[in-house]
């Protein structure tokens, strides 16, 4: 049931940070579901219980309730700051990478990803080659393009970053959780663009520099 219910939902994060967007999310949904609610059944009730009963009857005139404005006006204002607040705290939380980052260069092509390491490991995924990161460590994806925009998307990172040619973008991950998952192009970039994606594979530290060590000797 769980895994039917995935498909249209969101799947588990992957990162700390991937949690907390979904937190974020899902309180800006009851708030707002909370709302929609609210206004839908205070509509339904008003229509007919204030319908008009005869084609010549007048409402009677009324005043404004002082209180109940402010009541409806400062509520609201304090909801919108509060979730202004947090989504700027998590906007920044984004954009800056921790100091102690392993530096992976990500080119978008049409119509494969490469990948670039420190140590000089160059894999593309247009030869079948599946890119490896760390688990608990600290990744930046310096991303760019080499012919026109591209999407990098890993939706279990809840996180997107456009591949510009001629622009350097970056995103930083910290996966806590081991196995593999699809990073897709979500930019339309050609005729081939539905098959530009590739599972990335998150190991276990010494797993990750075995593999590195591995694709460097086949390099050498």
């Amino acid at each position: 049931m769980s895994h039917f219910l995935m498909q249209f939902w969101l799947h588990p994060a992957i990162t700390h940070l991937a949690g907390r967007i979904d937190a974020l999310f899902y309180e800006i949904l009851v708030i707002t579901g909370i709302m929609f609610i609210i206004v839908e059944t205070l509509l339904v009730v008003f229509v007919i219980r204030y319908r008009r009963r005869s084609p010549d009857a007048y409402g009677q005139p009324i005043h404004g309730n002082t209180p109940l404005e402010i009541i409806w006006t400062l509520v609201p204002a304090i909801i919108f700051v509060w979730i202004g607040v947090n989504s700027v705290q998590l906007v920044y939380a984004i954009q800056t990478p921790p100091a102690n980052t392993i530096h992976v260069e990500v080119i978008g092509h049409q119509w494969y990803w490469q990948f670039k390491y420190p140590n000089g490991v160059d894999i593309s995924s247009n030869t079948g080659q599946i890119p490896h990161f760390p688990e608990g460590e600290n990744v930046l994806f310096q991303i760019t393009s080499v012919d026109v925009i591209h999407g990098f998307y890993v939706p279990r990172l809840r996180l997107q970053q456009d591949a510009v040619p001629g622009h350097l973008t970056q995103l930083w991950m910290n996966a806590d959780t081991l196995g593999q998952f699809m990073i897709r192009c979500d930019q339309y970039c050609g005729v081939a663009h539905g098959e530009m994606f590739v599972p990335m594979q998150i190991d276990t530290p010494t797993a990750y520099q075995v593999w590195l060590n591995q694709q460097a000797n086949k390099s050498a």
